[in-house]
C-alpha cells in the first residue's frame, strides 16, 4: 500500500480530497437521531489548512459541496488557484463530467483533477486529519451532548477545524512550528498566479 502524497511547493499546488464513515447515530425513543454520519475532508498539501463538512451520505453531490461552498471561497478570497485536486477513483469522485457534480465543478473551475487507486494508495493527508477529528473532536462531541441533526454537529466541527486551522502547530519539518493558517498566509503572496483584485493576506 502506497501514501497518495506529492510534495507541494507552495499552497493550491495540490489539494487532497476523501470522505470517510464516521459512525451511526441511532434514533432515541420520538427522535430519529443523525443517521449515518460521513464527513467529507480536504487539506491543502503545502500548510495542511484543512476543511470538513458533515454529510449523511456518500456521493458526488457532497463531494462538491465541500470544494464549492468551504475550499474554493477560501483560497478564492486570499487570491490563490487551485491547481490540482488529488482523490481516490471512486464514484463519489469520478465520473463523466456533463452528470458528475464533482467532475463537472472540477472543469468549470480549471481544476486538474488527479486520480489515485484506494486499492492501493492511501490518501495519507486527509487520513492524517481525520484520525485527529475521530481522537479530539467526534468523541468528544458525542460524549458532550446528543446531537440530534447533522447541523448541530457540524456547527461543532466547524469550531474544531477553526481552532485546528489557527492554533494547532504541524509536526511537519518545514512548518517551523506554525499552524497552517500561518503556514498558508505566510506564502500565499509567492503563489501564482494571482486572481484578481484579491487583497493580499495580512
Amino acid at each position: 500500500m502506497h501514501e497518495a502524497r506529492e510534495a507541494a511547493p507552495y499552497p493550491g499546488h495540490s489539494i487532497f480530497q476523501e470522505s470517510f464513515f464516521f459512525c451511526t447515530i441511532k434514533s432515541v425513543g420520538d427522535d430519529p437521531g443523525a443517521g449515518e454520519v460521513y464527513v467529507e475532508t480536504g487539506v491543502d498539501g503545502y500548510s495542511r489548512m484543512a476543511f470538513a463538512k458533515i454529510c449523511s451520505s456518500r456521493n458526488a453531490t457532497t463531494a462538491a459541496d465541500l470544494l464549492q461552498t468551504r475550499v474554493l471561497p477560501f483560497f478564492e478570497h486570499y487570491g490563490v488557484v487551485i491547481e490540482r485536486v488529488f482523490t481516490p477513483k471512486t464514484i463519489e469522485y469520478h465520473g463523466l463530467p456533463p452528470v458528475h457534480p464533482f467532475e463537472t465543478l472540477l472543469i468549470t473551475s480549471n481544476i486538474e483533477h488527479q486520480h489515485f487507486d484506494p486499492a492501493y494508495n492511501t490518501n495519507s493527508f486527509c487520513e492524517q486529519f481525520f484520525h485527529v477529528l475521530q481522537r479530539e473532536f467526534f468523541t468528544q462531541a458525542l460524549r458532550k451532548r446528543f446531537h440530534e441533526s447533522v447541523d448541530t454537529l457540524q456547527h461543532d466541527l466547524d469550531a474544531f477545524v477553526e481552532t485546528y486551522n489557527s492554533e494547532r502547530i504541524s509536526f511537519e519539518t518545514e512548518a517551523q512550528d506554525r499552524p497552517p493558517l500561518r503556514i498558508f498566509l505566510d506564502a500565499a503572496e509567492k503563489c501564482p498566479p494571482r486572481y484578481p483584485n484579491s487583497p493580499l493576506p495580512s
